[in-house]
């Protein structure tokens, strides 16, 4: 699996996004989706995205169509050092499952984040869906995207230039 197709699978269009990446359109992208990009690389204004351009070169697609899937409301984002990390991921959890869930996981121990989701996903086995977590470290220290998908698209495979596939 990649991000396109895990990101098909939730019905977001993105072909017009990839389009603009391969021609190396930044200021297209920056221009139709500035929330995203400001939020992705934690700026505000046109002259920032430029400077950045330049000194940079380009913008990743990777990061910015996780950032994208995210404020389209398909998955949820915890920031590595998210206070409110317990409270965004049950959250999450219960918008989509009937399960009461208990959460371990700190900002500071990634380590009950994958076991949350693990113990989560053993919880909803029988219900053809499961929790994939990705990790994005391209511009801050890390961020963690967890997206619910059907088990059958899930091929245990995870093709990616910067993401990390963490469950």
């Amino acid at each position: 699996m990649n991000l396109y197709n895990l990101l098909e699978s939730k019905n977001l269009d993105i072909s017009n996004i990839v389009k603009a990446f391969k021609g190396k359109k930044f200021d297209i992208i920056y221009n139709q989706y500035k929330d995203v990009v400001d939020e992705l690389l934690f700026i505000s204004s046109t002259d920032e995205f430029n400077d950045f351009i330049n000194e940079q070169g380009e913008l990743k697609e990777e990061p910015f169509l996780l950032e994208f899937a995210y404020r389209k409301g398909v998955c949820c984002n915890i920031g590595m050092y998210d206070e409110n990390a317990n409270k965004i991921l049950s959250g999450y959890i219960n918008k989509y499952s009937d399960i009461d869930v208990n959460l371990h996981y700190s900002y500071d121990d990634i380590n009950h984040l994958k076991g949350d989701i693990i113990s989560i996903n053993e919880l909803i086995k029988n219900t053809n869906k499961k929790y994939l977590a990705l990790l994005d470290d391209t511009y801050c220290e890390g961020c963690y995207y967890i997206f619910i998908i059907d088990e059958e698209i899930d091929d245990k495979q995870w093709e990616s230039q910067v993401i990390t596939r963490i469950i």
